[in-house]
C-alpha cells in the first residue's frame, strides 16, 4: 500500500501500531550547545512561538521512532503506520536566526510536465547542496483494521529532491521543490508532506494562522476512552498548539486545523568528557505529537517516540540517489497543497 502526498500535515516534520505507547526519552550522544533561555510556564501562544524560533539552537540531528495514524472522515477508515525518522539540520546556528530572519528567495526555475524514464536511462549523482533540513521517514509496517502487514515505503528529502519510493508498485517518485516565487518547504506547516514542528518562524505562523495556546488534553480525544487516556498520557506536560488558517491562505493550503503537542525536556550538557555535579543542563522544547484534519475531515496523527537529539546518521540514509534495480522513476514538481 502506499502514502498519498497528503499523508502527512502536521508534524514535522517533520514521525508502530503500540497497544501502549513508550514512554518518552530523550538521549543525546553528543553534547548540545546552550538553548535560549526557556525555564518558567508559558503562559501565552506568542511567547510559545517566540521560544520555538530559537527551539533549533544547537540542534543538527534528531531521530525517533514514529507512528502515524490516518482516520478517513468520510467511511471511518483507520490506517496506522509505524516507522523512523531521521532528520538532519546542517546550518550552523548564525545560519538559522539569519534565514529566520530573512529567508533567501532563488531564482525561479521553469516547471516541467510529469515524466516517466526507464531506470536505466536515469543518471544520478551525489552533489554538493548548500546547507539544509534533511529527513527520511521509514516505514516498517502498515495496519488497516485488523489486518498488519510489512512495509518499506520511504521518504527522503536531501534539500532538492523528494524521493517517495513504493516497493509495491516498483517505483520511485522523484519530487523537484520549486524555486522563486513558486518555492516551497516540505518542512513548513500547511506546506510539505511532513512539515517538522522545528523552528518555525513566528512571524510566518502568525501570518498565516489564528493560534490558540491549549491545555495538553483540550479536545484530544481518540477511538475509545482507552485510547483517549493513551494520547493524554503521551502528551502530559506538553504545551498544546492550535493552528487555523486565516480565510486568505486557506485556500493555499489543505488543513483546515493544525494542533502541535511541544514538550519541555531537560538535557544535560557536561562541562567536561567526564559526568559532574558541576555539569548544566538546559530545557529544549521538542516535538511530542502533531494532529491535522483536512477539508474532507480526514484526521492525521504523528507521534514522535523515543527521541534523541544529537546521534549520529549515516550519510546514506538521507540520500535520494540510491534506486532499486528494476523500480520504474517517475519525475514531478512538488505541487501545492490544494492541487494534489
Amino acid at each position: 500500500m502506499s502514502i498519498s502526498m497528503t499523508v502527512f500535515a502536521g508534524l514535522a516534520a517533520s514521525m508502530s501500531a503500540f497497544s501502549a505507547l513508550a514512554p518518552h526519552a530523550v538521549a543525546p550522544s553528543a553534547p548540545v550547545s546552550a538553548t535560549p533561555a526557556t525555564t518558567g510556564r508559558i503562559t501565552t501562544a506568542d511567547e510559545l512561538l517566540t521560544r520555538l524560533e530559537t527551539a533549533d539552537q544547537g540542534l543538527r540531528t534528531l531521530t525517533a521512532d514514529i507512528q502515524y495514524v490516518r482516520v478517513f472522515g468520510m467511511m471511518g477508515d483507520r490506517q496506522t503506520r509505524t516507522g523512523s525518522l531521521a532528520f538532519m539540520d546542517e546550518r550552523t546556528d548564525a545560519q538559522k536566526t539569519e534565514q529566520n530572519a530573512a529567508p533567501p528567495r532563488a531564482a525561479q526555475a521553469e516547471g516541467d510536465d510529469p515524466a516517466i524514464e526507464a531506470p536505466a536511462t536515469l543518471t544520478t549523482t551525489t552533489t554538493v547542496l548548500p546547507p539544509a533540513r534533511r529527513f527520511a521517514v521509514r516505514f516498517n509496517t502498515v495496519q488497516v483494521g485488523s489486518r498488519e502487514e510489512r512495509s518499506n515505503e520511504t521518504y527522503v528529502f536531501d534539500g532538492s529532491v523528494l524521493a517517495h519510493t513504493e516497493p509495491e508498485r516498483r517505483q520511485v517518485t522523484r519530487y523537484e521543490i520549486p524555486q522563486g516565487d513558486q518555492a516551497r518547504d516540505p518542512l513548513k506547516l500547511g506546506e510539505g508532506p511532513l512539515p517538522l514542528p522545528i523552528a518555525q518562524k513566528r512571524e510566518d505562523i502568525l501570518e498565516r494562522f489564528d493560534v490558540t495556546l491549549l491545555d495538553a488534553n483540550d479536545d484530544l480525544e481518540g477511538e475509545d476512552d482507552k485510547e483517549t487516556q493513551s494520547l493524554q498520557q503521551f502528551v502530559a506536560g506538553s504545551y498544546q498548539l492550535k493552528l487555523v488558517p486565516k480565510p486568505e491562505f486557506a485556500d493555499q493550503m489543505d488543513a483546515s486545523e493544525i494542533r502541535l503537542w511541544y514538550k519541555p525536556v531537560e538535557i544535560k550538557s557536561p562541562t567536561s568528557e567526564k559526568p559532574a555535579a558541576s555539569d548544566t543542563s538546559t530545557q529544549r522544547l521538542l516535538p511530542r505529537m502533531a494532529q491535522t484534519r483536512n477539508k474532507r475531515d480526514d484526521v492525521a496523527m504523528v507521534r514522535l517516540i523515543n527521541v534523541k537529539v544529537n546521534p549520529q546518521i549515516d550519510p546514506s540514509v538521507l540520500s535520494v540517489d540510491a534506486v532499486p534495480t528494476g523500480f520504474e522513476i517517475i519525475r514531478r514538481q512538488l505541487a501545492a497543497p490544494n492541487s494534489r
